[in-house]
């Protein structure tokens, strides 16, 4: 709990209310003209650095006031007052996420720069592609008004039943490691007496669209690896009603004509231009477009404007040269001239995060859509390697404790997603056939941060691994939901088992809370032996324990 002061706790709303009118002013700023909204951001940033410096002087140059009074007696009495040295303390923490929020500052004017200075559009605005698809004067009137209006119906229910041969299709997660079909959602068919089977590999489904006498519903042909629509009237013949081309990324939707009911209506896009590209099936399977593409490269254009692969290169080069590595310097200069301010660490992590990310973008431009698997390695090794460096820190006394905190708080947090990201659990949640992901995901890392937090004492990763715990225990009842199939007495069974297990993780808690003094005593002496711990930190460097994040359980190392 905070033991705030009231200046402290003033300052801390006062703090919130102006940022919130500094962001509403520059959000306006920049919608209007982007000049106008960089202005506003420098001038937020200096906002910022002047009341952190105001903050400063306040408290006493950083701090140090404060902590050289604790050690000044005058007849036995510190010279300072406990309500001072709480209102001070208070303070520090706002100047932690004053400084933090600066550095952002820095980075959003880096952003802006490369995105309305080195975008396509002689405005400095981004297109974001080479073109745009305009539609064809052949669309009917009907058909126009229709889109317009968003008034197209779709069957929401995810399943959708064949009376002529008692089959169902509907939605649902799916893995299959002999066929390497990777986990995801996929289109399944079952019928009587028969075992859920893919009609089609067809990868995340939209919805089920009526269209004559048939069911049509599109997504990604896992096979072709191309966006599709196919068609049946029984659920056991499928037909090809659709395939789109290699630069057709997905299929926003699909409609029938309000009133020529022999057409098919497909709305798509790309992922080089911008607008809809619209097709039309009718009910021979011919496939028909209705929009043509404009080229921003025509005479009459802006021949500043240049290839997708190109522009993202240039924005993204251009991003990590004016945003992230002037991040990542800023941090590590007010880390060092401003007494070790401990939130530089979250700064400077998200600066090397965006180095990772442009440095990416700007060799392989043309795909975009791997990122995902580069950030969610690069968060899970980093915040390993990162987190066994904190620890070794901590073990030896080379670090703040408020340092630690914040260390400990930015690194647990992306070793916990990273992980999660490539083991694939959030996706892979109600898949009952993916049970190995969650023994992998407790070896590498519920089990190893309860292990870790208890060792360090530190709260928040021993938090971590008891949100781990607790999605173990749904996941547990899920899958035994899965096995029992419906089975009326499963609410009690579940009710049950969760109270079991809850009654469990209390009583480890009330067991970590017990022996966790003498856990950390031991594993500090150890490495006192064994690893050379340098003598305790200098506490003029240690003044802002009441940073954000917890310090977590506190003991007294002899």
């Amino acid at each position: 709990m905070c033991s705030c002061g009231a200046t402290a706790i003033f300052a801390w709303i006062g703090f919130i209310i102006i940022n919130s009118a500094f962001l509403g002013i520059i959000a306006w700023g920049s919608a209007t003209t982007w000049p106008l909204g960089l202005v506003l951001i420098l001038i937020y940033a200096a906002a910022l650095l002047g009341a952190a410096f105001y903050i400063e002087r306040r408290i006493g140059t950083q701090g140090e006031e404060n902590v050289d009074q604790e050690a000044e007696k005058v007849e036995g009495q510190v010279s300072s007052t406990a309500q001072e040295q709480q209102e001070n303390d208070g303070l520090a923490g706002v100047i932690t996420i004053v400084y933090l929020l600066f550095v952002f500052a820095i980075g959003t004017v880096g952003v802006f720069l490369a995105i309305n200075i080195f975008g396509c559009g002689s405005d400095g605005s981004f297109s974001g592609g080479s073109g745009s698809w305009i539609e064809k004067e052949n669309i009917p009137q009907d058909v126009k008004d229709y889109m317009k209006n968003n008034t197209y119906s779709y069957d929401s229910t995810g399943f959708t039943y064949f009376p002529s041969s008692g089959v169902t299709w509907f939605k649902s997660s799916f893995s299959d490691g002999e066929n390497n079909i990777p986990s995801g959602q996929y289109l399944m068919s079952v019928s009587a007496g028969k075992s859920p089977e893919l009609p089609p590999v067809l990868k995340n489904p939209g919805h089920f669209t009526e269209y004559l006498n048939s069911t049509c519903v599109s997504g990604q042909d896992y096979v072709m690896n191309s966006q599709v629509a196919y068609c049946s009237s029984d659920g056991l013949n499928v037909e090809l009603a659709f395939n789109a081309t290699k630069d057709i990324i997905g299929i926003s939707y699909m409609f029938v004509s309000p009133s020529l009911e022999d057409k098919l209506w497909i709305v798509a896009y790309s992922n080089d231009s911008s607008g809809n590209i619209i097709f039309s099936v009718n009910k021979n399977m011919v496939t028909e477009i209705h929009s043509v593409k404009e080229s921003f490269d025509s005479d009459d254009g802006d021949d500043s404007c240049e290839d997708s692969e190109q522009q993202s290169r240039k924005i993204s080069l251009m991003t990590l040269f004016l945003s992230c590595i002037p991040v990542m310097i800023t941090s590590s200069v007010l880390y060092q001239k401003k007494n070790f301010i401990p939130s530089m660490v979250l700064s400077f992590y998200v600066g090397l995060t965006g180095v990772v990310t442009t440095s990416y973008l700007s060799l392989y431009p043309d795909f975009p859509n791997d990122l995902y698997d580069v950030i969610r390695w690069w968060l899970a090794v980093s915040g390993f390697a990162l987190l066994c460096l904190m620890s070794y820190l901590s073990l030896t006394k080379k670090i703040t404790s408020a340092v630690m905190s914040w260390g400990i708080f930015t690194f647990g947090v992306c070793y916990f997603a990273g992980t999660m990201m490539v083991v694939e659990i959030i996706f892979s949640f109600n898949d009952g056939g993916d049970w190995w992901r969650w023994i992998i995901i407790n070896v590498i890392t519920f089990i190893p941060l309860i292990m870790v937090g208890i060792s360090l004492g530190q709260m928040f990763l021993l938090a971590l691994g008891a949100i781990g715990l607790m999605m173990d225990v749904f996941r547990f009842s899920l899958q035994l939901r899965i096995w029992m199939g419906d089975s009326g007495f499963f609410p009690i069974i579940q009710f049950v088992i969760l109270a079991v297990f809850g009654v469990l993780i209390l009583a480890m808690g009330i067991f970590v809370r017990k022996g966790t003094g003498e856990i950390q005593k031991n594993v500090y002496k150890w490495a006192e032996l064994n690893l050379g711990s340098s003598k305790k930190v200098d506490k003029k460097r240690d003044f802002d324990e009441s940073s954000p994040v917890s310090t977590g359980l506190e003991i007294e190392v002899e």
